[in-house]
C-alpha cells in the first residue's frame, strides 16, 4: 500500500474515533482518477459533482455515516 493511502486510513480514523466527527468529505477534481480510486477505497462514496468555476469541475465525495 502506498503513503496516500496510510495516510488517508490513519486521517479517517482520527476523524471518527477521535473528533467524533458523523461526516467526512473529500473534494477532488473530476480527472484525478489516482484520487478517486482511493477515497473510494477508503470508502467515501461519490455523492455530487460540484463547479466552482466555469473551468473547474470537481467531485464531492463523502463518508456514508
Amino acid at each position: 500500500m502506498g503513503y496516500a493511502f496510510e495516510i488517508a486510513i490513519a486521517t479517517m480514523g482520527y476523524t471518527k474515533n477521535t473528533l467524533n466527527l458523523n461526516k467526512i468529505i473529500a473534494i477532488t477534481d473530476s480527472s484525478d482518477i489516482s484520487s478517486i480510486k482511493l477515497l473510494n477505497k477508503i470508502g467515501l462514496h461519490f455523492e455530487k459533482t460540484l463547479k466552482f468555476s466555469e473551468n473547474d469541475i470537481v467531485l464531492l465525495f463523502s463518508s456514508s455515516s
